[in-house]
C-alpha cells in the first residue's frame, strides 16, 4: 500500500522486492482521497479504505470497483459470519456493507480507530480518545463500553482484535490486554517486563493467525507471539484482598497505636485530608500482573479499574460521616474473585458541622426570618392606618369650602368625629348622635339639612360606606369584616346601602380594586 492512491501486491525474492499486481484507484474515482486501510475478506475481495470513500477489488474478476467515494474517512475493516463487511468511519460512525455491495451509513459521532467482530455478532472498537467499545451488530447505533472493566483509564488505543475464543486484545503503546467481557477477566503483557523484551509497541502490527489461533504484536525492536487459551475462562483462584495501610499525607494512621480506629474501620478527622488507602491480595510473586477494582460508597458511582500492578485509591477532601471503602482483586490468571474486603471510614464532624451547630444556625434563621415577618406585619399595619386616616381625612366634605360659618363647620367636625369614634357600636342613630351633641333631636334634623343638605341618616349612612370602602381596599380584609367595622349585621341591608352610595356591590368593589 502506498501513501496515496495506489495499491500494490509484492513479493520477496531473495533481497529484491517484485510489484504482482497494482491497483489505482484513479481509474475508478477521480476524488478517492489516500489510501488508510486494506482488508481481505473470506471471499478473498480486497476492500480498499480511504479518507474519502471505500473500495472493493474482486480477484476472482480482475475488477476494482467504488462503492463510494464520499462516506468519510475510513479506519478499519472487519467481516461478520454473515457476509458482511463492516468499516469504521471516522466521526461519522459504522458502515455495513452487504454481499451485493449495498452499503448503509449508522451515525456515531466518535474518533473510530479499529474495529474487529466476535463471532456472536458483536462488533469491538476502539477510539481516539482510547475507549473500547461494543455494538451488536443487529442494533449498531447503541453501544456499551467496556473501558473502565477493562482497565484501559484512558490509555491510547491502537488496536483491538478478537481470537477464536472471543476473547478481546486491545493494543497501548506499552501494554497487550486479554479481555474476557462475559467475566472481566484481563491478563495483561507489559512491554519492558521480564516476559515481554520490547521497548514499546506499535500500531496496526497486529495479526491473528487462523490456523494455531497464535496472537503476533509487532513492536520495537521485533515482534512476540502470544499463545491464545481458556485461561480466563476457567473458575478464579480464592483471592482474599485486604487493607494493608491508611495514610494522611503520607504518613500512616493505620499503623499509629494512638489513633482511633476499630478492628475493621479507622475514625480521621477534619483536617486530615488527602486519604490513602493501600491494599493487597498478598500474592507477592504475581503481584504485577494482579488487577484491583475498589469503590467508595457516596464517592463513587460505580467501581473504579485499576491497571496491573496499581494497588492505591486516593480521596481528597472527604464530607463528615461514614464510608464503607470496598476493594476486589483478580488472581494471577486475570480472574476476578467473588470476596470483597470491605473496610468502614468515619469522617468526624468539625465544631460547625455538629448538631449544637446547626441548631444555633437554625434558631438564627428562625430569629431573622422572625424578625423580617414582624418588621413587615408593622410597616403594613402602619401602612394600612396612614391609609386609613387618609381615607378618613377624604371622607370629611370640604365643609369651609361650603359658604359656612366657622361655628356650623365646628358643628359638622364634631358630627363626624362622634360618627367615626362609635361608627361599629350598635346604638349609633340619630337620637344617640343628637344627645351627644347637646341637641334635641329636631333641632340636630334641621341644622344638618340647612348646612349638609343631608338628614343625619344619610349623614351617619355616607360617613359609614366610606369607611367601609376603606375597610375592603386592605389586602387581607373580607366583606364581613367591613359590616362589622360600620355595625351592620345584616349582609342584605349593608349591600343595598353600600351599593346606593357607590353603584356597584361590596364584592364587585372589592374586586375591581383589588385587580388595579
Amino acid at each position: 500500500m502506498t501513501p496515496q492512491t495506489t495499491v500494490m501486491l509484492l513479493h520477496r525474492e531473495g533481497m529484491r522486492i517484485v510489484c504482482d499486481k497494482k491497483l489505482d484507484l484513479a481509474t475508478v474515482s477521480r476524488s478517492s482521497g489516500a489510501v488508510e486501510v486494506i482488508y481481505e475478506d473470506a471471499e478473498r475481495n480486497l476492500w480498499i479504505g480511504t479518507m474519502k470513500g471505500v473500495f472493493c477489488y474482486v480477484s476472482t474478476q480482475d475488477k476494482l470497483t467504488c462503492v463510494s467515494e464520499n462516506i468519510g474517512d475510513v479506519s478499519d475493516f472487519t467481516q461478520s459470519l454473515d457476509g458482511y463487511v463492516w468499516c469504521t468511519v471516522r466521526n461519522r460512525g459504522i458502515c455495513r456493507i452487504s454481499p451485493k455491495g449495498k452499503w448503509r451509513l449508522f451515525p456515531c459521532k466518535m474518533d473510530f480507530l479499529t474495529l474487529d467482530v466476535t463471532t456472536d455478532g458483536v462488533l469491538w472498537a476502539s477510539t481516539g480518545e482510547g475507549r473500547i467499545l461494543a455494538f451488536p451488530s443487529a442494533e449498531p447505533t447503541r453501544y456499551k463500553d467496556y473501558t473502565a472493566q477493562a482497565g484501559l483509564n484512558g490509555d491510547m488505543v491502537d488496536h483491538v482484535k478478537v481470537d477464536r475464543f472471543n476473547h478481546i486484545w486491545m493494543v497501548t503503546p506499552r501494554t497487550v490486554r486479554e479481555f474476557n467481557p462475559r467475566n472481566g477477566a484481563v491478563r495483561v503483557f507489559a512491554a519492558q517486563s521480564a516476559q515481554i523484551v520490547l521497548h514499546r509497541f506499535l500500531p496496526r502490527a497486529v495479526f491473528r493467525d487462523d490456523g494455531d489461533g497464535n496472537m503476533y504484536f509487532g513492536g520495537i525492536p521485533g515482534f512476540i507471539s502470544l499463545k491464545t487459551s481458556q485461561r480466563l475462562e476457567s473458575i478464579p483462584q480464592s483471592v482474599t484482598p485486604h487493607i494493608t495501610d491508611v495514610k494522611v499525607l503520607n504518613r500512616s494512621i493505620w499503623l499509629d497505636a494512638n489513633h482511633r480506629k476499630t478492628a475493621q474501620g479507622i475514625y480521621i478527622t477534619p483536617h486530615e485530608q488527602n486519604l490513602q488507602i493501600e491494599f493487597s491480595s498478598l500474592d507477592f510473586r504475581n503481584a504485577g500482573s494482579i488487577c484491583y477494582a475498589y469503590r467508595l460508597e457516596g464517592v463513587d458511582k460505580d467501581w473504579v479499574y485499576l491497571p496491573a500492578g496499581k494497588n492505591t485509591a486516593i480521596y481528597n477532601r472527604l464530607g463528615k460521616g461514614h464510608y464503607t471503602f470496598e476493594v476486589k482483586a483478580t488472581d494471577e490468571n486475570g480472574l476476578w474473585g467473588s470476596q470483597v474486603a470491605r473496610f468502614e471510614i468515619y469522617r468526624l464532624p468539625a465544631w460547625w458541622e455538629t448538631w449544637w451547630a446547626y441548631t444555633i444556625y437554625l434558631l438564627m434563621v428562625a430569629a431573622v426570618v422572625g424578625w423580617i415577618a414582624w418588621f413587615y406585619k408593622q410597616r403594613l399595619v402602619e401602612r394600612n392606618r396612614a391609609q386609613l386616616a387618609n381615607d378618613i381625612i377624604q371622607t370629611r366634605l370640604p365643609v369651609s369650602g361650603m359658604g359656612v360659618s366657622e361655628v356650623d363647620s365646628q358643628f359638622v367636625d364634631r358630627a363626624m368625629a362622634i360618627v367615626e369614634q362609635n361608627m361599629g357600636s350598635g346604638y349609633l342613630d340619630v337620637t344617640f348622635l343628637s344627645a351627644e351633641l347637646g341637641m334635641s333631636h329636631s333641632t340636630f334634623s334641621r341644622k344638618l339639612k340647612a348646612v349638609m343638605g343631608q338628614t343625619p341618616l344619610e349623614f351617619i349612612r355616607s360617613i359609614k360606606m366610606r369607611h367601609a370602602a376603606t375597610v375592603l381596599r386592605q389586602k387581607t380584609s373580607t366583606i364581613q369584616d367591613a359590616m362589622m367595622a360600620v355595625g351592620y349585621n345584616d349582609h342584605k341591608t349593608f349591600t343595598q346601602a353600600f351599593k346606593d352610595t357607590f353603584g356597584k356591590t361590596p364584592s364587585e368593589y372589592q374586586r375591581e380594586w383589588r385587580d388595579k
